[in-house]
């Protein structure tokens, strides 16, 4: 019994390994990668330094490795960029490599337009680097040794970079360089004190001029300094290379802003222990004045960021959906008069640049600040309250929009306040026994339903008459939305589309979609009013924009997921970090 025992538990373990070695040989390319940094590292220094293949990172459009917007991003790049391997998901990156005799290089852009790839870029360096066992030390006791380590690492990326072909492969992307500098001549004399992996020719092409980001990843034995000084070190190492130190030239980006230079980002990333690599963003999205569809009074310089705000208000995704409900067309003027951080009126201002203006108002200075800084962020100092500006945020009162003329506004996008936000709204049909506490409830109940009243009349003064004027409003279920029902109905407005979505864990949005009654309509909208607000609730219609998207979407995304793709496909295509200019 013992040794069938000893055989038994023989086989499980060599089961169990063989299952392991599997696993670490095929990872799933939709989820973090299996294979670890170390065991891919000599597979890239081996066909990379031998110019077979060009190896790059995409920054996916999501976070979340497992989002459906991240699986057709993944599909996207085996399908139209002739992969040589599946891509590994790693570090909140897609890596890949192609065939270095792959063409068109500048085509990627169009070609991944629809997939929401923030960035593309090159990697011209992914090796193991040399630490010193001491540096391991958790202990913090050794910090001389380690930062002659970091300098050892930093001249170790320097020199085993292909600074030659990465320019070469820059270029290809249609980023420009100097052309009317004079050709770098190396002092011959000093080569041989290098040791480079890829020595350079006795002549060079102009200069390059580069702003140097450094990352530090999980694990790195350099997270205890600062990414300025680790920024530093590597700058210290191009500079006491003889063959570089003359030729790539350190610049503070705002200066190269300033001086319209092109300028080549390097961003060094140290992955753990004994790993480093290099990536070079050749592809990124448009700035605002390469946007052909901005408008006269639209932004000019800076970088659109689709993605992440400083202070995010409400989730991008579902502002796009909301706004996108409004139909922004050309010169019309939007408000919200309750526009907290902003968010939806960055959220129109980048996908529908063609509207005239855009107005906020708000009665709170802190979220107004908040505003202005994810406007700032997203398109730029000039972009507020200038005279060139088209959005406009300014402390106000929703409840009385001073300054803003009778049927003078086209759009409405707003979140009225709900929930705990404001309010306390307790169905007292099944509440407490307390008297006086369902008096008070019964009060703040009221005076809610008095306020959204009072809103929904304000706005409808500043609405325009027109056909295709209309409010687009979120709130969440229950009693807040018979309230706002009710006064809608006070308003002599009518409800053209309800949309349920999922707002939170455990919240459940509806996108209210309101326009004013024409007249002679009246009493017929008045008589079917509540059998259509029923047959809204239980219906919980698809938006219109969502019933004319292609019909293999629909089928197979739903709901946020499909409002993700769709924003996706209206970014425009990532274009050169230094395109060139006539």
């Amino acid at each position: 019994m013992r040794c069938r025992s000893v055989v038994t538990t023989a086989v499980l373990l060599f089961q169990l390994l063989h299952h392991c070695a599997f696993s670490l040989q095929t990872p799933s390319p939709l989820h973090p990668s299996l294979t670890t940094r170390a065991a891919a590292s000599p597979s890239f220094v081996e066909t990379n330094h031998h110019n077979q293949e060009r190896w790059f990172t995409v920054i996916p459009p999501s976070t979340n490795p497992r989002s459906k917007l991240n699986q057709a991003c993944y599909q996207e790049i085996q399908d139209k960029l002739q992969v040589l391997h599946p891509p590994i998901m790693e570090s909140g990156r897609i890596r890949f490599a192609v065939s270095a005799a792959l063409p068109n290089f500048s085509s990627w852009g169009t070609l991944l337009q629809s997939s929401g790839i923030r960035s593309v870029r090159a990697v011209p360096f992914w090796e193991d680097v040399d630490v010193a066992p001491h540096s391991l030390n958790e202990n913090g006791d050794d910090d001389i040794e380690v930062s002659h380590d970091l300098s050892l690492v930093m001249k170790q990326i320097v020199n085993g970079t292909d600074w030659i072909s990465t320019l070469d492969l820059w270029k290809q992307f249609g980023n420009t360089h100097y052309k009317n500098e004079p050709q770098h001549i190396v002092d011959t004399g000093k080569v041989e004190l290098e040791q480079h992996h890829h020595p350079l020719p006795s002549v060079l092409p102009p200069p390059i001029h580069f702003h140097v980001k450094v990352k530090k990843l999980q694990g790195t034995v350099f997270r205890t300094y600062s990414t300025s000084h680790l920024s530093r070190q590597f700058v210290t190492a191009v500079k006491n290379n003889s063959q570089l130190g003359d030729w790539m030239i350190p610049t503070l980006q705002k200066k190269a802003s300033a001086m319209s230079m092109p300028v080549m980002e390097i961003h060094v990333l140290l992955h753990n222990n004994t790993s480093a690599s290099i990536e070079i963003p050749v592809l990124v999205p448009p700035s605002a004045q390469q946007q052909q569809s901005c408008s006269a009074n639209s932004p000019t310089t800076n970088m659109f960021h689709y993605n992440e705000l400083p202070h995010p208000g409400f989730k991008r995704v579902e502002s796009w959906a909301i706004v996108k409900t409004a139909s922004i067309q050309s010169n019309e003027v939007v408000l919200d008069p309750m526009c907290g951080r902003g968010t939806f009126l960055v959220e129109g201002a980048m996908f529908w640049p063609n509207a005239k203006k855009y107005v906020g108002v708000d009665c709170c200075p802190e979220q107004l600040a908040k505003a202005n800084l994810n406007i700032q962020h997203a398109f730029g100092n000039h972009l507020i309250n200038s005279n060139k500006s088209f959005i406009h945020v300014r402390h106000g009162n929703a409840q009385s929009l001073h300054g803003i003329h009778d049927k003078s506004i086209d759009k409405i996008i707003c979140c009225p306040p709900f929930g705990r936000q404001f309010f306390t709204v307790v169905d007292n049909n099944g509440g407490s026994s307390n008297a006086n506490e369902n008096r008070q409830k019964d009060e703040e109940n009221a005076n809610q339903g008095m306020l959204y009243k009072e809103l929904l009349a304000e706005w409808c003064r500043v609405l325009k008459d027109d056909i295709t004027s209309k409010m687009v409003l979120v709130i969440d279920g229950g009693l807040n939305l018979d309230y706002l029902m009710d006064a809608i109905d006070s308003a002599h407005c009518q409800v053209t589309e309800l949309r349920t979505f999922r707002l939170g864990p455990q919240l459940r949005g509806n996108i209210v979609v309101v326009t004013k009654q024409q007249r002679g309509k009246e009493e017929m909208v008045r008589r079917s009013r509540n059998k259509d607000r029923e047959s809204l609730r239980v219906s919980n219609h698809k938006l219109q924009w969502e019933l004319d998207a292609p019909l293999e979407l629909q089928q197979s995304y739903r709901d946020r997921a499909l409002w993700s793709i769709l924003r996706s496909r209206m970014i425009p295509a990532l274009v050169p970090v230094c395109p060139e200019t006539n």
